[in-house]
């Protein structure tokens, strides 16, 4: 079986004011919550019984309170669950505690989810490989955009920036000597 963990606990420093009264991943897209548009998605491309876990951290009761209502509108699997310890080491301490392939999703990153995670989880079934969401994947979004609109420009910056914080979470677990023994796929 799979599992989700949604990733929404981050400070939204970067989005300055626009973050100021809420969790970044409750920032409206026409009048929805972005996570919401991230779980309908999700929810979508993995079959349940998959769980769906909201893993919160900062203003994490703004998640937690729109649970419920996602419960009816979106997927009852949905769950939120506050961070045990912040960054990767909390994220690998839930991991643990659920069925593996687990896909890692950010809360606040909206991508064809439907097109992108089946093949994904696909390579995984067929051999056991550890997958991620490589800038191919994630580019392939934008494959037929003007490559000097803004937006393009800034996926593809957004995606070196993620891919290099990445990187250095995976460096930091192996110097603690910590083994990751399951595997993941990180979009």
């Amino acid at each position: 079986m799979t599992s989700v963990i949604v990733l929404c606990g981050g400070l939204g420093t970067r989005m300055g004011k626009a973050a100021a009264h809420r969790q970044k991943t409750m920032s409206e897209v026409c009048g929805t919550p972005l996570l919401e548009l991230v779980l309908t998605q999700v929810c979508a491309a993995v079959p349940a019984p998959a769980p769906v876990v909201l893993l919160t951290g900062h203003r994490g009761t703004d998640v937690a309170a729109a649970v419920p209502d996602w419960h009816t509108r979106v997927d009852a699997r949905i769950r939120a669950v506050a961070e045990f310890a912040p960054g990767a080491v909390g994220v690998l301490q839930l991991a643990e505690r659920l069925p593996a392939p687990i896909l890692i999703i950010a809360g606040n990153v909206l991508l064809d989810y439907s097109r992108l995670l089946p093949p994904m989880l696909q390579q995984w079934a067929t051999d056991g490989r550890p997958v991620t969401a490589g800038k191919a994947n994630i580019l392939r979004q934008v494959e037929d955009s003007d490559p000097d609109d803004p937006f393009v420009r800034g996926l593809r910056d957004r995606y070196s920036e993620i891919d290099g914080e990445r990187q250095t979470a995976l460096a930091a677990v192996s110097e603690g000597g910590m083994r990751v023994h399951r595997s993941f796929v990180v979009t």
